[in-house]
């Protein structure tokens, strides 16, 4: 069971972020691999929030200082048969083979279009929903150019760079320079090789332009948000590539990054993602010999005033370390105790999420007949007749027969599995009965979303956590290769991790029954396990009784009492 109950929570850990799906290495040696399609996917989603976020939360200030855009374009260049015909030349430039036989033209158009007409396209705010996917098809342009090794990618670059850099640091619409920073953070010196499983190079001209624009406090959250990012890629890809200088600014820039509270105007949700960044960046660019930042780590993911976005993580990079940070933790209580209590607080948050869902769903106006059932006439003999007195319209016998349903499929079940006991042991008959078609996989139904996604989200939090103390997502503990707070622990600490690994197994088995097919068997689970992590994270909570479902249900002495009257 625990070999597969985080399959959901990994797949969904693999899209949040591109290089959150490969190994972090440590060594020159050990570049991470990263497809490109995947890693434009991933960067544009992006780039599209900050879009929205720089235009909604920054725009009011920039239109209020009512400057004047400085890009312009002439009428000619703005006509959708020049456009057309641009736009054609930059495709044709890419892909080109030979540039002794392509037309003279074709460059001379591709730089009228990035020198004129794209600047002046994307800062005008009319059409901001137009700027990220005119960005993304010129650096998906230049990484086809790569990829070719077309001799027209070095005309195109000398064109999309110069660009990219003067709507970035221009004073225009932070959408536009959002996106450009974005461009530029994305703009490779050598493409993804899928033979030699060597992933693409950061051009390296775009370096210094991200850190000018991040240092910058004057400008907006979303244009250092966006620089950041174009960092952190950076950092990931061509650490071994920068100058000792590059490596220690950045370094002490994630670090002011990492210890800082979040400022005045930004939002505690935004700086814990924006620190996540940083403590990525910070694990690449460090040593192998290198462990301060696993002491950080520690300490930021058992502080009970940390977002569980900047905790969670910090405990999940924890994992990464696997040597050398030996008796950093004289006693694992304290950081055992906080990661409990988030545990804790995740299946806390499911219960009102739900029941607060739950409560709108039941607060909702139900709609008024549709006039069609006015028109009817009397003497039609389609039309629905009146039920008589005394007796139950069809809406009242509609609700009967659906509690009825629930007990005669019960009754067939249990009458099934009686007669596939007769004549055989009792184990094998219920084996046999709970089995499909004799082969071991358990009955059980599809989980509804509202289970399914929820669910998703506890084992995230687990799997992060397990990650973090024993460098396995599952929390497998290896002795002789010990990694995360495991390895940095004194030997007799290491029984404390073992024993609070050993509680959370039940719990982590509860919530991935698959029996758990519907909510309400969902929601009586994570109370229960809400008891249970109580316990271990030495929570206080009122003592939830144990009901009788059938006293519970309002209804349920009704329908008891129909089926007696039924002679049921």
């Amino acid at each position: 069971m625990r070999s597969e109950l985080f399959d959901a929570a990994q797949n969904r850990d693999s899209h949040r972020s591109a290089r959150q799906a490969v190994a972090i290495p440590l060594t020159a040696d050990q570049r991470v691999q990263m497809q490109p399609r995947k890693l434009a996917i991933v960067w544009f989603i992006f780039a599209a929030i900050l879009v929205v976020w720089a235009s909604t939360r920054f725009a009011q200030g920039q239109d209020a200082a009512a400057k004047k855009d400085p890009f312009q374009a002439r009428d000619a260049v703005k006509s959708p048969s020049a456009v057309k015909q641009m736009e054609s030349a930059v495709r044709t430039l890419a892909t080109a083979r030979d540039m002794a036989k392509l037309d003279p033209r074709v460059s001379s158009m591709v730089r009228t279009y990035l020198a004129e007409y794209v600047p002046w396209r994307i800062t005008t705010k009319k059409d901001r929903h137009e700027i990220a996917p005119l960005i993304n098809g010129l650096i998906e342009q230049d990484d086809r150019a790569l990829a070719m090794k077309s001799p027209g990618r070095t005309d195109l670059l000398r064109s999309l760079f110069p660009m990219l850099q003067r709507v970035a640091t221009a004073d225009v619409d932070p959408a536009a320079r959002v996106a450009a920073i974005i461009g530029l953070g994305r703009l490779n010196e050598t493409g993804y090789d899928a033979n030699a499983r060597r992933p693409p190079i950061p051009l390296r001209y775009s370096l210094p332009i991200l850190l000018q624009l991040y240092e910058n406090a004057g400008n907006p959250d979303g244009i250092r948000a966006a620089a950041l990012q174009g960092i952190e890629r950076h950092a990931t890809y061509a650490f071994d590539r920068m100058t000792p200088d590059q490596r220690q600014k950045i370094t002490g820039l994630m670090n002011d990054l990492l210890s800082q509270p979040a400022p005045d105007g930004r939002d505690p949700t935004a700086h814990a993602y924006l620190q996540r960044t940083a403590v990525d960046s910070l694990n690449m660019l460090r040593s192998n010999q290198d462990v301060s930042l696993a002491t950080q780590l520690i300490s930021i993911s058992s502080d009970k005033g940390r977002h569980d976005l900047i905790a969670l993580h910090s405990a999940k990079r924890l994992g990464d370390f696997k040597q050398d940070i030996a008796n950093k933790v004289t006693d694992v209580s304290p950081i055992l105790t906080q990661w409990s209590q988030r545990i804790f607080e995740a299946i806390d948050s499911e219960l009102a999420r739900i029941a607060a869902m739950k409560k709108k769903t039941n607060a909702m106006v139900k709609q008024p007949p549709g006039p069609e059932r006015f028109l009817q006439k009397s003497q039609d003999a389609d039309a629905p007749k009146a039920p008589r007195p005394g007796m139950m319209d069809d809406m009242d016998m509609m609700g009967m027969e659906e509690e009825m349903m629930m007990d005669d499929e019960m009754e067939m079940d249990m009458m099934g599995m009686m007669e596939g006991m007769d004549g055989m042991d009792g184990m094998d008959g219920m084996m046999m009965g709970g089995m499909m078609g004799g082969m071991g996989v358990p009955q059980s139904k599809p989980q509804p979303p509202v289970v399914s996604l929820s669910r998703r989200h506890i084992d995230y939090v687990i799997q992060q956590l397990f990650y973090g103390a024993t460098g396995s997502a599952e929390g497998k503990a290896d002795p002789n290769k010990p990694a995360g707070l495991l390895a940095a622990l004194a030997e007799d600490q290491k029984p404390k991790l073992t024993e609070w690994l050993e509680k959370l197994f039940p719990v982590v088995d509860a919530l991935n029954d698959p029996t758990l097919d519907n909510e309400e068997k969902w929601v009586k689970a994570l109370e229960s396990q809400r008891i249970e992590m109580a316990l271990i994270a030495g929570v206080e909570i009122e003592d939830a009784a144990v009901v009788d479902d059938e006293a519970e249900d309002p209804d349920a002495e009704d329908v008891k009492g129909l089926f007696e009257m039924m002679g049921g």
